[in-house]
């Protein structure tokens, strides 16, 4: 029986190579990719971290996962191939080969790195100090453009799930397609008239009350109702969804929360505060069964103490929930009412 020499493959190298780079996909977002479930994936560009030695430029974006993109160079041939037909010879049958289109010296890298929105947006949103804030006119060297939520989402290194999540903690909110980040004092003041509208209207904030019932309370302060909102999606019940008109709040993201923004306040105005002095001012704000959950253990990393008794917020102990930018507006907003039942709350 007669057999037939083996020859390979043909092999050939093209003469116009092509520019290609191949990535590394990590199996979490290769399973993420091939599933029936769509995933959007956006390319963003990302300044150097200074406290990472790495020199990436660039993040690959999930739904809620930010990836860092590494160029790793390779002393290994690495062609990208593709089925080709040699020509025949005379009286030959044409044979399939391959052919290298590119030859890829470097590969890239996805490296799940989780990204914080925060210092972003701390750096990008405008800061709300008050009514005035919105009042700013343009210049010819500096024309006012108005960014909203979207629009920032588009320059932020981070997926859409990490920014909304920083958005909810630092309050961000939006009026008239311009974004804002409330700073500390205009929290307080907010939660000054929450507080006091549900003492008035005799509301339970931790067992479910209408919206519209305190919106109309901190509007009449002079407050946005979009930053009422933002302040109630902050501190709203996991187990309760957001209504339009019905809302939850939980004692465990309200206590902590109030604390911070009562602490941020007295850091804008003074270096320290009497420690007593702010305990006292922390369990005026709360509701009376959220008093005795006053205590410095929920500003864990928030705060140092200098001595003499007195209190600071430590911007070194973690991030912050607000802005520390100084308030321009003062507590002239809240309306004389509010003095009336601060020693009801008492």
């Amino acid at each position: 029986m007669s057999t037939q020499e083996d020859s390979g493959v043909p092999f050939e190298m093209c003469n116009g190579q092509q520019h290609l780079r191949l990535l590394e996909l990590p199996s979490a977002l290769l399973e993420q990719i091939t599933s029936k479930r769509l995933s959007n994936l956006t390319l963003k560009s990302a300044t150097p971290n200074s406290s990472s030695q790495t020199s990436a430029n660039a993040v690959l974006c999930t739904d809620n996962q930010t990836y860092r993109v590494r160029q790793v160079q390779s002393s290994n041939s690495i062609y990208v191939l593709q089925p080709s037909e040699t020509s025949p010879e005379d009286g030959f049958i044409p044979t399939i080969g391959l052919s290298a289109i590119a030859q890829c010296t470097a590969t890239l890298e996805l490296i799940p790195e989780p990204a914080s929105a925060t210092p972003f947006l701390k750096q990008t949103v405008p800061v709300y100090s008050g009514p005035e804030s919105g009042t700013q006119l343009p210049t010819a060297s500096a024309p006012l453009e108005k960014k909203n939520k979207h629009a920032i989402l588009e320059r932020a290194p981070c997926s859409l799930g990490e920014f909304n999540k920083a958005c909810e903690e630092l309050c961000v909110f939006e009026v008239d397609g311009q974004a804002w980040l409330p700073t500390a004092s205009m929290l307080a003041n907010v939660w000054k008239s929450i507080i006091s509208g549900a003492t008035m209207r005799s509301v339970n904030l931790g067992e479910g009350f209408s919206i519209a019932t305190l919106s109309r309370i901190v509007e009449e302060d002079g407050h946005p109702t979009a930053l009422f909102r933002a302040v109630m999606d902050r501190l709203s019940s996991n187990d309760i969804e957001l209504m339009d008109d019905y809302a939850a709040l939980s004692r465990e993201k309200a206590v902590p929360w109030v604390g911070l923004v009562l602490l941020q306040s007295h850091h804008m105005s003074t270096e320290a505060v009497l420690l007593s002095d702010f305990l006292q001012d922390w369990q005026n704000q709360l509701l009376e069964d959220w008093r005795n959950n006053a205590k410095l253990d929920a500003l864990k990393g928030k705060y140092s103490q200098p001595g003499n008794g007195r209190i600071v917020f430590d911007e070194s102990g973690g991030s912050a929930s607000a802005s520390s930018t100084p308030a321009k507006s003062g507590r002239n907003n809240t309306r004389k009412w509010h003095e009336k039942f601060k020693n009801a709350r008492r």
